[in-house]
């Protein structure tokens, strides 16, 4: 017996090994070529590929097309997988690997018909950028050729990976655009229902346009705000009596929106910093550009660092082009060329309209558009889902878009998208590789496709610069506000803006240009851009500030603005706390006296260990969330969907704050103050709750990092292996330079000086890889943890492969 159970221990110990093994063969077979050469099918000229101490690679070649098949080729070769998502997300094809989990995104996508819509628009691209996406597509499917095995995750799902298409290219373009927009329409439909329940005066108070935090680059601040309505306008006691009550469901419109996405959760506000700082206020004479894109924390990272260089023609210098590029597109998306650097920020411009439908009284299936009586067009689309039949997604759309809801009178409502245009997709910011003055960028940003972006540019002549990159619709007949009808085509759009009708500053005697997702333009160029939602303009107004104290600034300088946590917008709820705890009876139980003595850390920032800072910051969500909870119960009777997420609300908050009018008090408070210390207990709650009470609730605490691979969050056995380590880091969520929440905040930092690109940094989440035994798959987090600089250039060549054309092995 005992014989027995030793056999079958070593069995089992033999069948381990032999399965970690196989594991670690498979995925050292998966690993890219380094070195040696190489046979390329579909390649020109010879490329060399070199790979730095990081794994980063620098292409060299003698044309753009060789360039692109050498991207492709390591894309491939270090991300394929990743890029097989990313062209999944804008097909809505993510159910087909993942399952069910991923509904909600596929039915998303499915309603923007993409498949169709890449292929239509790789039909209009020039014959040049057609090869281009060719080259590229054939370098793709020759790096994975060259893996001695598929990437991991294929084994893991039990599938082949599936050969790039030059298309597949425009598809993620497609699916950045489509994470980036997050919650299309909500502005329009969230003002909608907030005019539908208040009176006229109370709603210029609640929803104003502007924010006295606006920082904005034209210098236009925010006007005088809105008066308080009077009692006799709107008093909050007695209005709850006359709110409108929750409409029968309406079974033509999707249970959540058409689009699929889940829009009664807050947004995730995807954003970023970018300042560019003048050569009068540099030590080096040149401009310093800074950008930290703000996005979800994966692994790998969104970012591919890459540098290439390639010749026009014999007798002028090689062009040469470094920064990071997005697996699954050709170029350098933020970077610098040597002659012009650029950055990018989400811009938040008016992308969408909601439009009202008018429907045929006798017939529901007709609705009136400028070409007369038109069907709505039902569309069905065949999801594939693994593990289960596939399921039928089925939706309504028209001339304008799909069917989205219903307003509570029964009118329809379509949205009508920059993303779902025809001719919005184009390769014209490829042009930016070779640019050489801020001037030609700025004009080559203009006719660029989408995602709309904010573009930052700076020149080695000195010169800085902004403007919108990619196109901005025409309206006609409104202003894009509110949803109204388009039947009689008295509004509409009329195309896009020529490119010299876009706002833009340019010059070599500005100091400096500053973006952190903040309305940059107001009066007649504001009314041209639209209000998508900006950032209420705290986090623009710090940055701003810190820029301005800056006299000789280096790339340091640039990383220290990066990681300012400053509480400067929560400072003065910090007071008005401290003020109100104060006040006779308000320590009545120990629970607020401890509460009030914990706020005694406070150090004006969020740093790792403060639990002052997490305790004012939650205090005004509480008082936010009871201010404001009668309003936003009645609207969401006409819009589930509503929140306060993209509507400037904390000037109207803070002035009741301040003001403390009755007639604007919620009536299950006997006052002010009582609303205030409801809220302190509802803080004291959720610490009571919380393994640890108050010495794990810190800012640490809430940031500690969660930045997964795919399969390490669906596999908990894996998550060690795959994923980052967890990290508790400072920041918050909103309104200060260094944004961070768990899976949430800056991509990656940057800083450079066009010409000066030795001196400037690139420190990036995560790693190169997306195999997980690569030294290079998380050789970069821990520079990206402790703020370390990493230099913006590739390093010495620690590799050297080189790819050759078929015939030079014949």
């Amino acid at each position: 017996m005992r014989r027995k159970i030793y056999f079958g221990v070593l069995l089992l110990l033999f069948l381990t090994v032999a399965v970690l093994v196989w594991v670690w063969g498979t995925l050292s077979a998966s690993l890219p070529i380094l070195d040696g050469h190489l046979a390329a099918a579909g390649l020109e000229r010879p490329v060399e590929v070199e790979r730095d101490s990081l794994g980063i690679p620098t292409l060299r070649g003698k044309n753009r097309k060789d360039i692109a098949y050498a991207t492709g080729f390591v894309h491939a070769q270090d991300r394929f997988f990743q890029m097989d998502t990313l062209r999944r997300r804008a097909a809505g094809e993510l159910s087909e690997l993942f399952g069910s989990a991923t509904l909600p995104a596929d039915r998303e996508a499915r309603v923007h018909r993409f498949l169709a819509r890449a292929d239509g628009e790789f039909n209009t691209l020039h014959k040049d950028e057609k090869e281009l996406l060719q080259a590229y597509a054939d370098g793709a499917n020759s790096g994975l050729r060259q893996l001695k095995a598929k990437p991991f995750e294929y084994y893991l799902l039990g599938v082949e990976p599936r050969k790039w298409a030059p298309q597949d290219c425009i598809l993620v373009i497609y699916a950045m655009a489509l994470d980036l927009q997050e919650k299309p329409g909500h502005v329009q439909l969230a003002l909608d229902a907030l005019k539908r329940v208040l009176p006229q005066k109370a709603f210029e108070f609640f929803a104003p346009r502007f924010s006295s935090w606006d920082a904005p680059l034209d210098g236009s601040e925010s006007s005088s705000p809105a008066p308080f309505p009077n009692e006799k306008e709107f008093d909050l006691r007695t209005a709850e009596n006359k709110l409108p009550e929750r409409p029968s469901q309406d079974l033509r419109a999707p249970k959540t929106n058409s689009l699929g996405r889940d829009l009664f959760e807050p947004g995730s506000a995807i954003g970023s910093n970018c300042w560019v700082v003048g050569a009068p206020r540099t030590q080096s004479g040149l401009p310093i550009l800074a950008n930290d894109p703000h996005l979800v924390l994966r692994v790998p990272n969104i970012w591919y660092r890459i540098a290439y260089s390639w010749q026009s023609a014999a007798s002028e210098p090689a062009n040469y082009v470094c920064g990071v590029s997005v697996p699954g597109t050709p170029p350098v998306v933020i970077g610098s060329n040597g002659h012009v650097v650029w950055g990018l920020t989400f811009p938040y411009i008016d992308a969408d309209d909601v439009v009202l439908i008018e429907t045929k009284g006798d017939d529901s299936n007709l609705y009136r558009s400028p070409q007369g009586w038109t069907p709505f067009e039902n569309c069905s689309e065949s999801i594939k889902i693994r593990g289960r039949e596939p399921e039928i997604f089925k939706f309504q759309t028209t001339v304008w878009g799909p069917i989205i809801g219903r307003t509570p009178d029964g009118t329809l409502q379509a949205l009508h998208q920059i993303i779902d245009q025809t001719g919005t997709i184009n390769l014209n910011r490829l042009q930016l590789e070779t640019a050489r003055k801020a001037e030609e960028a700025l004009a080559i940003a203009k006719i660029s496709g989408i995602p709309n972006l904010n573009f930052l540019v700076a020149d080695n002549s000195g010169k800085i610069g902004w403007t919108i990159m990619g196109p901005i619709p025409r309206r006609i007949g409104f202003d894009g506000r509110l949803p109204v009808s388009w039947s009689d085509g008295s509004c509409r759009w009329d195309g896009w803006y020529a490119s010299d009708e876009y706002p833009e500053c340019c010059g070599s005697n500005l100091d400096f240009i500053w973006n952190a997702n903040n309305r940059m333009v107001g009066g007649a160029e504001f009314a041209q851009l639209g209000d998508g939602g900006y950032d209420r303009g705290a986090r623009a107004r710090q940055i701003r500030d810190d820029l301005r104290q800056l006299q000789s600034a280096t790339p340091k300088d640039m990383l220290d603005i990066q990681l300012d946590d400053r509480a400067v917008f929560l400072e003065r709820w910090h007071h008005q706390l401290l003020s109100m705890l104060s006040n006779p009876g308000a320590l009545s139980n120990s629970e607020r006296v401890e509460f009030q003595r914990r706020l005694g850390d406070w150090s004006g920032r969020a740093d790792v260990g403060s639990i002052a800072y997490r305790l004012v910051r939650e205090y005004r969500d509480e008082v936010a969330r009871r201010v404001f909870d009668p309003i936003s119960e009645a609207v969401k009777n006409i819009y589930p969907g509503f929140s306060y997420d993209y509507l400037k609300f904390e000037d109207p908050l803070w002035s009741m704050i301040e003001s403390q009018q009755v007639n604007l008090l919620n009536r299950r408070y006997e006052n002010w103050n009582a609303l205030f210390l409801s809220a302190v207990d509802a803080v004291i709650q959720k610490i009571k709750a919380q393994k640890g009470g108050y010495s794990r609730y810190t800012v640490g605490e809430r940031n500690a990092t969660r930045i997964q691979h795919p399969m390490g969050a669906a596999i908990a056995q894996l998550n060690p292996w795959l994923n980052m380590t967890v990290d508790q880091l400072p920041g918050d969520r909103f309104d200060m330079p260094r944004i961070q929440a768990p899976s949430f905040g800056s991509s990656m930092r940057m800083a450079v000086s066009p010409g000066q690109e030795k001196e400037g940094y690139l420190i990036m989440a995560g790693g190169e890889s997306g195999n997980p035994l690569s030294p290079h798959y998380r050789d970069c987090h821990k520079a990206w943890v402790t703020n370390t600089r990493t230099p913006f250039l590739p390093g010495v060549a620690t590799h050297k492969l080189l790819l050759q054309p078929l015939d030079a092995f014949r």
